[in-house]
């Protein structure tokens, strides 16, 4: 199993989110595995980012 060793703190570039009804999966541009979005927060403008309550990621609401 290959381990990806992403550090706490560090800003990564987001190349898709992918959600669905019971995961959601973040893909980095520098990597092409999906990681849980548990492990991540989200900034858009310098501003925190609620994927889950936003419609353009998630299409369920």
């Amino acid at each position: 199993m290959k381990q990806y060793h992403l550090r706490l703190e560090q800003e990564y570039e987001i190349e898709r989110i992918e959600m669905g009804q019971g995961r959601t999966d973040i893909y980095l541009k520098s990597m092409k595995v999906a990681f849980n979005s548990v492990h991540f927060t989200f900034k858009e403008d310098e501003q925190k980012l609620n994927i889950y309550t936003d419609k353009r990621f998630n299409t369920y609401i």
